[in-house]
């Protein structure tokens, strides 16, 4: 009876094969992964099967995607100007008291006010479509003259105003900035340039710490309206305005280059945390690591999106990532809850940086399964393939990866069917006030019921009130971090 079971086996294996491809297939269709089997078994009953299979996981393909365009189409409708593209009034202020209200640290930030002095006079001579060319030409020439900055975030605010934010940029840099955005603007012409110049205003400010999103956006105004009965291109300073406030500390006057090799041969950071909480019991949940730098000038700290452009410049933006973690790690001894970091472009295109924390995981086992490495949208546009080869990396280690500001591009959201994640965090300005904004409210619930088919929990960011965290619990969002719950505190306060 052996020798004969042993000669039915190929046969029994055979048999069996159709079906342990149907349950891979359906497993793989539960995680949103619409495979089909190419190779079709020889008896007609299971090839009846597996093509029905087939033709359920293209139709469920279909309705995925359909349901991913929903939500980016959403995206745009909501929070995009329709005739030039750019962002609209209500994002363009969501995303600038999102950066006033950061709870990593603060913020550095230029912002420029345009105007075209005689829209109304154009459309009156030259038709409305001459004007409507003449706000496309500007929104164009702005995004091609800021291609360079990922984190500028530029606006039709209204009619004939635009507006533009850059966080996290140095003053002689902001500077030099507003006078090529200013030149590049007033090339632009009209139908009637010959006897009638096109004429453009700009209002301009900036401070070394952004904490009030609508006051920054009067100061540019303020100088913006100074020029109203000025008929040819100008622009100005806030801070050339008499009376104006100077700023009190100058982070341009940093020697950049000794300050990112001592921080790093003296261990000069201090890592800085904030709570997650569950939206079911309000307990905690996991922590999100920020990083900041004493600054030995005024003995403020300087949060790490501030500092890290200088780091990528003297190429030690990866040994930072590296002390980072090496510190973290050895702070985390001990303790059980999930914790989260972000780290730089160039380490996730590193090959050294790859292997090295390979070996650094497989060297701490239970922390790296308590690690989450969180990625924006924008690093997940400019190097997808690399995260894919990172998060190969981490799954062998038990190291989660998740998505950080989710919400802020305009592109698609495919990779939310590919790529593992253990969550989405939605940008702050999605959550700030929105108990009152019901744009925002029908965008989170349709994220949410999107999320939830892949077993995705989405986390708000920036919570802070009890109104807004009511409402977001009503929208099904699985967790919240923001003031409303704790505020950053140092890694040593946690005890």
């Amino acid at each position: 009876s052996v020798g004969v079971g042993l000669l039915l086996w190929p046969a029994i294996r055979r048999l069996l094969a159709p079906l342990q491809a149907l349950e891979v297939q359906v497993y793989n269709i539960s995680r949103q992964d619409f495979v089909e089997q190419t190779v079709m078994p020889r008896t007609r009953e299971l090839a009846s099967l597996v093509a029905g299979m087939n033709r359920m996981s293209v139709q469920l393909k279909k309705l995925f995607s359909s349901q991913l365009d929903l939500i980016a189409n959403l995206r745009v409708q909501t929070h995009t100007d329709q005739l030039t593209g750019l962002s609209n009034r209500a994002d363009f202020d969501a995303r600038l008291n999102s950066c006033a209200g950061d709870d990593s640290g603060r913020h550095s930030g230029a912002l420029m006010i345009f105007a075209v002095q005689q829209l109304e006079q154009i459309n009156q001579l030259a038709g409305r479509v001459e004007g409507n060319n003449v706000l496309v030409a500007l929104a164009d020439c702005l995004k091609a003259s800021l291609g360079d900055y990922d984190q500028a975030v530029i606006a039709r605010r209204q009619g004939r105003e635009f507006a533009v934010f850059i966080s996290d940029i140095p003053t002689e840099e902001a500077d030099r900035l507003g006078e090529n955005l200013f030149d590049a603007a007033t090339q632009l012409s009209w139908l009637g340039q010959h006897d009638w110049p096109l004429a453009i205003h700009m209002g301009f400010t900036y401070s070394e710490c952004v904490s009030n999103g609508p006051e920054l956006l009067s100061e540019a105004d303020m100088v913006l309206r100074s020029f109203t009965q000025v008929e040819v291109s100008e622009w100005g300073r806030f801070a050339d305005i008499d009376g104006a406030e100077a700023p009190l500390v100058s982070i341009s006057a940093i020697d950049w280059g000794a300050f990112t090799e001592q921080a790093i041969a003296e261990k000069k950071i201090q890592l800085n945390i904030q709570g997650a909480y569950s939206s079911t019991d309000r307990e905690l949940s996991a922590y999100e690591v920020f990083s900041s730098f004493p600054d030995a000038s005024d003995g403020s700290s300087l949060a790490s999106r501030i500092v890290m452009p200088a780091f990528e410049r003297a190429g030690l933006a990866t040994e930072l990532d590296q002390l980072v973690l090496t510190e973290l790690c050895e702070k985390w001894q001990g303790k059980e809850h999930l914790v989260s970091v972000n780290i730089c472009l160039s380490s996730l295109k590193s090959a050294d940086f790859h292997g090295w924390l390979d070996e650094f995981l497989a060297d701490n086992p239970v922390f790296a399964k308590l690690l989450t490495f969180e990625f924006s949208e924008r690093m997940l546009r400019l190097a997808e393939h690399d995260i894919r080869l990172f998060e190969v990396i981490l799954s062998g280690h038990g190291t989660g990866l998740g998505i950080d500001g989710f919400g802020l591009a305009t592109s698609g959201f495919a990779y939310l069917g590919s790529l593992p994640l253990r969550y989405l965090k939605v940008d702050r300005s999605f959550s700030r006030n929105i108990h009152a904004v019901k744009d925002n409210q029908f965008y989170i619930k349709a994220l949410v019921h999107l999320a939830e088919a892949r077993a995705l929990p989405v986390i708000a960011v920036g919570v802070e009130s009890q109104a807004d965290w009511d409402m977001l619990i009503s929208l099904g969002i699985a967790g919240g971090q923001g003031y409303w719950f704790s505020r950053p505190q140092a890694i040593h306060q946690l005890g």
